[in-house]
Parts: C-alpha cells; structure tokens; sequence
C-alpha cells in the first residue's frame, strides 16, 4: 500500500454524501482516449514533486507524492487532449464501484496555467442496502465511458458556470478544467475495498475514491506542472470531495496556492452511530497533521491554520438543506450551519453563502441571493476567484 494512505488513516466524521445532482446528454461526444500511463516499470520509488514555498501549508503535511501507476512506476502521465475540447481519458489504475477503471473528463487550453478541479456530486452508499436496494449514490454499479462523462460535464444542470468557457461572466473561464465524475459512493474520500451483501447476493465494492482522486490530481499537475492557482470546486457529494481532498491537493501541487469551493457538502457532524458504519466502509483518510479531527467542524480550525492567505474556503448552502438530513439522520441541519458562522468568520480566508430557504445545490440557480444582501451565488463566487475585497460571508 502505498505511503500516502498508510501514514495517513484516521478517524473522523469528515464526511457524509448526498443524494445525485442532474444529469444530463449532449450531442456527438468524443471517442474513448486512453491515458499513457503504464504500469510499474520496477522503479524502486518516487523521487518526489518540487518543495513549495508556501511553508505554512508544506509544514503541515508528511507527504511523498505518488505516481499515476500507483505502484511507484515513475512520474505521471500527462493528459494528452485538444485544447479547449472535453475529452474522456480512462485514468489507468482507477477503480469506479464496480472495479472498472474511472473515466475523467478534460478541457485543457493554453490560456492560463490555472486549473479547476471539479467533482461530481452523487449520494452515498455504505451497506448492501444502501448501494443496491435504494441506489442512493450513483455510478457505483456502472462501466464509465468518455462518452458518458463528456456529456455529464458538459451538461449545463450537472456543472455551474465555472465550468463553461464560453461565458464571458466565467472567472475561471481562461483556465485548464478536470472533471472528476463519482462512482464510488464514498465521497471521493475512501481507501478500501470491501464484498457488500443484498438480497444473498455479494457485491464487491471498491470505495477508493481517494486513490481516484491522487491518480487524477498527480496527472494533473504532470499536465500543468507551472501552476500557481488550483481551484477545488464541488457540488453536494462532490463538495465532500472538496474537503476531503483539499489537503491531498494541496501537497501534491506543492507549489501552487489551491483554494476550495464546496457547494452543499457541509462540514457537519454525522450522529456517531451512521458514522461509525460509513469509516468501517470506506477508509476515508484525513489531513496528516490535523489530530484533532474527529469531528468535520474540527477541520474547519485546521484548514484555516494551513490555508494561509491568499488560500479561500468558500460553502454554499441552503439555511435548510433538503438532502444532507437523509444521509445524517437527523430531521434538520439548520442550527449546525448557523453553528459555523462564528469559527468561519474567525478567520480571513473563509467565508458562507447561506440561502434563507429550503433546497439543495446553491449554483443550479446562480442568480438567487442569500439574505437581503443583494449579492448573488455568481457575484460571490466570482468575488472569491478573483480575490476581491468585498468577499464576505452572507445570509439569514
């Protein structure tokens, strides 16, 4: 096993899914690119990425970065794609739920050397019932292919304008995209692999979400390895994603400043008991460093210490999320997010958008405010992109 996830194992409430944001299709999408990136070539181990100067997150971290073989084969392999076309690329050594290898979708351009990273939200699914009796995390039981993830990422009610280029109201319309699609039901966060029983049937089941994550994260930095701006970008399961990898991110593009949007995937508590079933599930691994972390409000405190400025945190919810509940048990996250505002207004670099009504996935309707502040979901993100000053949290 390779170093990252066995120094790395702990236990913590970090995260909890929610149910698939839309899909959708689009016409004549690419053919299946296959990535060049091999096998192990029998290389003894990797010699490691660039040492950043950003010494207030580096010194947090006990990491080596890793390889795309995933067993010490050498650097990564760069994606290879058309500029400014989405491209399907198999990322070999990924394994989706059913243990097919994981597609992601590309749109390189050669405007910029900034990069967003996005993940697809999807549910979750921890037990035999869960993942095949209530399908309640999508892709878990699919074979990925360019075609289908293409289309996902174009699809205009799966990812929000930060992943259109044409829109000239885009802040991140000049950089490099990576669409990360979700197929494990582990919010791109787990470690394991694991047989599931339903129905007497056996299913094995492999939640390696984070694996995925590293894989797609190490090709690409090997693709835009001058990069100083990496933006993790998330909506429902897929904003978890965004906490769960933003430490993971940020040590392999050592030398980059990676911020973190996480739209709906709220840093709350999971009640002790459907916690304890989702870690024995999935593995996750958390942030080396951060021992404190039993609870996902504990690593709002670390992230804050290790994303100095200029590094942002930004969360998007609703006040009364209609999703999260299903997957916590509990009736209501109301007073959980109202909990946060003090911690995260505590520090310089993290801020909420919170919407007074009931819903799910903030940036499905980019135009609606939060409170009477007469700021909307896209003046917000596009304040927290560009650095302005008149970032601020806002809401009921």
């Amino acid at each position: 096993m390779d170093r990252l996830f066995s120094s790395a194992m702990r236990s913590t409430s970090l995260i909890a899914l929610v149910l698939a944001i839309g899909m959708g299709c689009t016409n004549n999408p690419p053919p299946d690119v296959v990535d060049g990136g091999g096998g192990d070539d029998g290389g003894s181990g990797d010699t490691g990425g660039p040492s950043g100067p950003d010494a207030g997150v580096d010194a947090h971290f006990n990491y080596v970065p890793h390889d795309a073989g995933y067993d010490d084969a050498g650097p990564a392999a760069a994606f290879t794609a058309p500029m400014e076309t989405w491209t399907g690329i198999t990322i070999e050594g990924s394994h989706c739920g059913n243990g097919s290898p994981m597609v992601v979708a590309v749109n390189l351009t050669n405007q910029s050397t900034d990069v967003v990273v996005y993940f697809q939200g999807g549910g979750a699914c921890w037990d035999g019932g869960t993942c095949f009796g209530l399908h309640t995390a999508t892709h878990i039981e699919d074979t990925l292919t360019a075609a289908s993830v293409v289309a996902e990422a174009m699809t205009a009610s799966e990812t929000p304008f930060v992943l259109h280029r044409d829109d000239t109201g885009n802040p991140y319309r000049t950089a490099s995209y990576v669409y990360i699609p979700y197929c494990t039901g582990d919010g791109h966060s787990g470690t394991t692999v694991t047989t599931l029983s339903y129905n007497g049937t056996d299913h094995q089941v492999h939640f390696e979400g984070a694996r995925n994550s590293e894989l797609v994260l190490e090709r690409t930095l090997a693709t835009v390895p001058t990069t100083t701006h990496v933006t993790l970008v998330g909506a429902s399961g897929g904003g978890y994603g965004v906490l769960g990898n933003w430490w993971r991110a940020q040590a392999i593009f050592a030398s980059a400043r990676v911020d973190a949007l996480s739209d709906s995937g709220l840093p709350l508590d999971v009640p002790a008991a459907r916690w304890t079933v989702m870690q024995n599930a999935w593995g996750i691994d958390l942030p080396p460093g951060c021992d404190g972390c039993d609870s996902l409000g504990d690593a709002l405190p670390f992230y804050a210490r290790t994303m100095p400025l200029p590094h942002r945190f930004g969360l998007l919810a609703y006040i009364d999320d209609t999703v999260i509940p299903m997957f916590y048990a509990e009736s209501s996250v109301h007073a959980g997010l109202v909990a946060l505002e003090a911690p995260m207004n505590a520090t310089t670099n993290q801020r909420y958008f919170y919407v007074n009504d009931h819903g799910h996935v903030v940036l499905g309707d980019d135009s609606q405010e939060a409170g009477t502040s007469g700021v909307s979901a896209r003046q917000w993100v596009t304040q927290f992109a560009t650095d302005d000053a008149a970032w601020a949290s806002v809401g009921p």
